[in-house]
């Protein structure tokens, strides 16, 4: 009897310290949970969004609107709805307007090492995917687009017009605010430039077609125009145009450029802009009806186009 007391009173011991760990257990837990519960849903988020709106909403030199900001936590994601980028940030006339942007905490990059962020930003026309890697000294950006629509870039061509859909890939590399390495491809099949006005002439519209553009930087300054391919068989204009711009970084207007193109006008083309009769010399074209020409100046004014002999 005394032997089953024992193991009685042992069975209860047991039990009870059982029930009495799990009773601390889940008061710790309960606390914890009120804890960092209470942590982010109002000190780090109140942190987070104060510094948001300092650097952004509120920065003078950049402001910045948005309608609507929150927060996930179980994957870390900030997201923001209808931006209002100022023009000023981005020396256009209009303002850049997004839909939606949203930014995650993306894997940890091993080169550079730093932070890696996954980031969408959507507009109404477009959707583009940003990965990029951070580090004390330099920045690293890969931006797509599988469709790009041209009207997404109306605020940045300020008065030029464009029409079509794009696929992009570019990757970016900045240091100090700088940049330092660029990598550039966009295509197109629809392109075109609709009838606008430009610098006093009026362009009718021109259906290009085929666009493909590849570019890269050599150096800090010199961006390498590897190829720009404009056209195809039937289209009013067919270029094959290469070169470089010496990048001023302070204003790329004023970049000098020196490209080599090959063109071709259609007979259409020719007639709808007598002028060029002026500029262009028969004379000059090779058996395809191609010419020559050479642009050296700056950006913002290529200068006159030099006719080179075939």
């Amino acid at each position: 009897m005394s032997t089953l007391g024992n193991q009685n009173q042992e069975v209860e011991s047991s039990i009870y310290s059982v029930n009495k760990g799990l009773i601390l257990s889940l008061i710790f837990l309960s606390f914890a949970s009120f804890s960092i519960g209470f942590l982010f849903n109002f000190s780090f988020e109140d942190k987070i969004i104060g510094f948001i709106e300092k650097n952004v909403k509120y920065n003078r030199k950049c402001p910045t609107s948005y309608r609507k900001l929150s927060l996930d936590y179980i994957f870390p994601k900030i997201k923001m709805f209808d931006v209002n980028l100022n023009s000023r940030c981005i020396g256009t006339s209009k303002n850049l307007k997004i839909k939606r942007l949203e930014s995650s905490l993306g894997f940890p990059s091993i080169s550079p090492l730093g932070l890696g962020l996954n980031t969408t930003v959507q507009d109404k026309f477009s959707k583009i995917d940003i990965s990029s890697a951070h580090s004390p000294s330099v920045n690293h950006f890969n931006i797509e687009s599988k469709d790009l629509d041209a009207k997404s870039l109306a605020p940045l061509l300020k008065n030029f017009d464009l029409s079509g859909n794009f696929t992009l890939n570019s990757n970016i590399a900045m240091t100090r605010k700088n940049l330092s390495d660029l990598k550039l491809k966009i295509e197109s099949t629809n392109f075109e430039i609709p009838a606008q006005n430009v610098s006093g002439f009026d362009v009718p519209k021109l259906k290009l077609g085929s666009l493909l553009v590849k570019a890269k930087m050599k150096g800090k300054k010199k961006l390498i125009i590897e190829e720009v391919i404009v056209g195809q068989e039937l289209s009013p204009i067919r270029a094959s145009i290469s070169g470089t711009i010496d990048m001023d970084k302070y204003n790329f207007s004023r970049s000098k450029l020196s490209l080599l193109a090959t063109v071709k006008f259609s007979s259409a083309f020719i007639e709808s802009f007598p002028i060029l009769n002026l500029l262009l010399d028969p004379t000059k074209q090779d058996p395809q009806g191609f010419y020559k020409i050479r642009l050296k100046g700056t950006v913002s004014n290529p200068g006159k186009p030099q006719i080179l002999n075939p």
